[in-house]
């Protein structure tokens, strides 16, 4: 039979089935077959890949085909993919996404994802820079974008302040509404007496 070849359900595992139900994992990988056994752990089926095709050696006997395998690895695909985009709460995309589905839902509960979820999350976080430069390249990096928005989603401004060497350099951050402000005032005031030199994008609209 011909076959397809897809993600699994668990982490950077691959599965294979033939559209009907069955799952199989790549049990051992040879010259010229490959040996797969059911993903069931109550199943004791192997079947054999030879020259792209798949062979069944036997029937499954203690388990019948799972026609929501598949919706329910792509639904956790998707819950995965926000959680690496945004900054929602994370049970507000599980809720969100599993409301989208028809009966995949309770196979996939919140208390036995969340750990996963978090760890995507937390691998998908930009490293602890090591200097200010560093930090800087953070947050013109496209993979950070919505790391810096306001409360209400809009993205905010981010700039680097490249000052002498005494008084140091500063990062800045700025909200869409105060940014259109500042490009547009007549008179600009210092306030912060650390900052010495004025950001960039103010310089480049006053010239």
């Amino acid at each position: 039979m011909e076959f397809v070849t897809t993600e699994g359900f668990r982490s950077n595992s691959t599965i294979v089935h033939c559209n009907n139900g069955y799952f199989y994992k790549i049990k051992c990988t040879r010259t010229n077959s490959k040996s797969l056994q059911c993903i069931q752990t109550d199943c004791s089926v192997t079947d054999l890949i030879v020259e792209n095709l798949l062979y069944e050696k036997r029937t499954h006997t203690t388990h019948g085909p799972d026609m929501h395998y598949l919706a329910l690895v792509t639904l956790k695909q998707y819950i995965l993919q926000r959680c690496v985009e945004e900054c929602t709460r994370l049970r507000v995309i599980y809720e969100e996404e599993t409301s989208r589905t028809q009966g995949v839902e309770h196979h996939l509960e919140y208390t036995s994802l969340l750990r996963t979820m978090e760890r995507t999350r937390a691998a998908a976080q930009p490293k602890i820079p090591g200097d200010l430069m560093e930090y800087a390249g953070n947050l013109v990096d496209a993979g950070y974008v919505h790391l810096f928005r306001t409360a209400n989603g809009r993205a905010m401004f981010r700039g680097f302040v490249m000052g002498p060497p005494d008084p140091g350099s500063a990062v800045v951050f700025i909200s869409p509404s105060l940014e259109n402000l500042l490009t547009s005032a007549q008179n600009f005031i210092y306030y912060m007496s650390r900052l010495k030199a004025g950001p960039l994008f103010y310089k480049q609209n006053n010239c």
